[in-house]
């Protein structure tokens, strides 16, 4: 895992299209998340309103599944149990990675 090999704080970026985006990068072990491109075609091609109300879904996304995973903080986040799909697991083995590393029961 990243956060093992730093001190640095994690920033995920790239993909994160959704609150439940930022939830699962956050319980994955990142500090932030980064949010570019659906606020950009909101900036670009909307207007203030729209990147107001498309930060208001990413926000309202993050809150429900912190309520779905009894979080009271972000940072409850990584500490609730992180379980990984058979397909995750599969991959992770055949790059000679140990997915009970990443897994939290």
């Amino acid at each position: 895992m990243v956060g093992a090999a730093t001190d640095l704080d994690i920033i995920a970026t790239g993909g994160i299209r959704s609150g439940l985006d930022i939830a699962k990068a956050l319980a994955l072990g990142a500090n932030a998340a980064g949010v570019a491109h659906p606020l950009l075609r909101s900036a670009v091609e909307g207007s203030t309103e729209d990147v107001v109300h498309d930060l208001t879904k990413l926000i309202e996304g993050l809150k429900t599944a912190m309520y779905l995973t009894g979080c009271r903080t972000v940072e409850d986040l990584a500490e609730r149990p992180l379980l990984l799909s058979p397909e995750l697991a599969s991959i992770l083995s055949s790059l000679d990675i140990d997915p009970a590393k990443y897994a939290r029961a």
